[in-house]
């Protein structure tokens, strides 16, 4: 019976509001500006959707679970940076790229591990690992070590830039990566345990899910997809730099809470990180296209959110008092 109350929060869940608000400024800017269509804009585009997707959804993990990670920009700047130096190493471009991955979920795991077991709070602990990792990001990038950061093998240089059916690797990927977890929440009982740990956490531990182990995990795959984004976007620019992540998280936050997902927890799907993801990055082309002042972005921003999150506190005081809790 929890289980299946469990499945129609799942059903329930739709990202229709980001998924229409991408198709709006989609149409605004088709029709508003001759250059949307730019081959080069277009591309501009997908480098940007692609890696940021990679990190919506392990924040997607999280928020569904009543958690969130401050950590995942420093995770990808310090990943790619990682990766772009063992590229320099002469190490196969395969080897090279698995174990910037690794590094990126051992990350995930450290926070995991704080989080989970040792009981430490998400905000305490990824704000810890931020500025631990971003440190480290500045230290490579300002020593005589970046110096040597370039010149990359072709192999690795074609997954960031060559395209197939006008896509680049990266957004196949990206795509991949969307459906499979989405079907893993959907489809499976194993993904609604994320709905119902976020839910009700009590109920969930007493019931004996795994909630440190899930817990666990999802900090790992925020992790993981955090180090994909990092390589991504390493691969795309053909260098390491020291502000790749740089302040991304709060975009990555706000994709998540605008595609559906509630800080509450128990709610959000990885299909609306990536309509959440996408709507940021329209915003962000809107205002390069029209010429307005980048100033006034975060504004916007600013007032999207507060937005999204007093409707989404409006909705959970009346499914609270529907309840009888309050």
């Amino acid at each position: 019976m929890k289980l299946k109350m469990v499945a129609q929060k799942v059903k329930s869940f739709d990202c229709f509001f980001s998924f229409l608000v991408c198709v709006f400024f989609f149409v605004c800017l088709a029709v508003g500006s001759p250059y949307f269509f730019n081959q080069q804009n277009i591309l501009s585009l997908q480098a940007s959707i692609a890696p940021n997707t990679m990190l919506a959804v392990g924040m997607m993990l999280l928020i569904i679970m009543g958690m969130f990670d401050l950590s995942v920009g420093s995770i990808m700047g310090f990943s790619g940076i990682f990766c772009a130096y063992l590229l320099t190493r002469n190490l196969p471009v395969i080897v090279a790229v698995l174990i910037a991955l690794a590094a990126g979920a051992a990350i995930g795991a450290l926070n995991g591990i704080l989080v989970a077991y040792a009981g430490i709070s998400p905000l305490i602990v990824t704000i810890g690992t931020q500025f631990i990792f971003r440190g480290l990001c500045e230290l490579i990038m300002t020593s005589e070590l970046a110096v040597s950061l370039t010149g990359f093998p072709a192999s690795f240089l074609e997954f960031g830039n060559t395209r197939f059916l006008g896509l680049y690797p990266m957004t196949w990927i990206m795509l991949l990566v969307v459906i499979i977890f989405q079907v893993i929440l959907m489809k499976t009982y194993f993904g609604k345990w994320f709905y119902y740990i976020g839910g009700n956490k009590s109920s969930a531990t007493t019931m004996g899910f795994p909630v440190k182990g899930m817990t666990f995990l999802a900090f790992t795959i925020s992790g993981l997809m955090s180090a994909l984004g990092g390589v991504m976007s390493v691969a795309r620019s053909q260098a390491a730099s020291r502000y790749l992540g740089n302040g991304i998280q709060v975009d990555i936050l706000i994709a998540c809470v605008v595609g559906g997902g509630s800080l509450l927890g128990g709610k959000g799907g990885v299909a609306g990180a990536l309509t959440g993801t996408i709507f940021l990055i329209l915003l962000d082309n809107a205002f390069n296209l029209f010429g307005i002042n980048s100033l006034f972005k975060g504004v916007v921003i600013g007032g999207i959110l507060m937005l999204v999150v007093a409707v989404d506190g409006i909705v959970a005081l009346r499914r609270m008092k529907a309840q009888g809790k309050i």
